[in-house]
């Protein structure tokens, strides 16, 4: 398998012919793998909140399977802040992107990320990531930066 640098569409074109195999064993694609202006277009039709909620919807649900199929009763959600490496864009005035995620590693789910400005802005970027996870019974472990 090859290690793409692009993102976006491009990457996404990219992704889909070097699966394309497996792509075409489970969907019906007649005109063979979409080129990168289709994934544009779908990309900049997608309302963002929508896309949320419903990718939230799913991951949530893979989230319950989990924890049935599992037996695990109380997982361990650990939730850190990672930049991005070469996510920006200097010539653009383009920070790198930061995130927080909430990592169930007893699932092997990352179930809520969150985008902030920096490192600094991961206090209030934590609350967010947590508010997206049905935290019940679950141990939150936070590194001790971020204990305040």
């Amino acid at each position: 398998m090859l290690l793409r640098s692009k993102g976006g569409p491009t990457g996404i074109a990219e992704w889909a012919n070097d699966k394309a195999e497996w792509l075409q064993s489970i969907l019906d694609l007649p005109h063979g793998i979409p080129r990168k202006d289709v994934f544009r277009r779908v990309l900049i039709a997608l309302n963002p909140e929508a896309f949320q909620r419903c990718f939230h919807a799913w991951i949530s649900g893979l989230a319950e399977d989990a924890r049935r199929s599992t037996g695990v009763g109380r997982p361990v959600f650990s939730v850190d802040g990672k930049t991005a490496r070469r996510s920006h864009d200097q010539a653009k005035g383009m920070k790198a992107l930061h995130t927080v995620s909430v990592w169930a590693g007893d699932y092997g789910l990352t179930l809520a990320q969150t985008a902030c400005e920096e490192k600094s802005n991961e206090i209030t970027a934590i609350p967010e990531a947590l508010k997206l996870v049905n935290c019940k019974g679950a141990i939150i472990t936070i590194d001790a930066m971020r204990c305040q």
